[in-house]
């Protein structure tokens, strides 16, 4: 196993780095992708963690995901089958 210290460049223009506060930041061309915060919480961008009920749903190949307000859409279910044992 290999340590990264703070400011470790990977290749050219990918940075893996910790803040003052001890998140642990990607980046990739001078900018902040995504961190990994001290309780757990993974933000998008830099400190966008989202809010409770909401999920990390693609954009598409050439866009970065979002968070968004989870739930089922207008068409659209979800089958659930329970089995009780016995």
């Amino acid at each position: 196993m290999s340590t990264i210290s703070s400011g470790t460049t990977l290749t050219t223009g990918y940075v893996v780095t910790s803040d003052t506060t001890g998140n642990l930041l990607f980046e990739t061309v001078g900018s902040e992708r995504f961190r990994i915060g001290t309780a757990g919480q993974w933000g998008i961008g830099g400190a966008n963690y989202g809010t409770s009920g909401q999920v990390l749903t693609s954009n598409g190949s050439g866009a970065a995901p979002s968070w968004q307000t989870g739930g089922i859409s207008t068409g659209k279910a979800i089958a659930m089958s329970i089995v009780f044992g016995g």
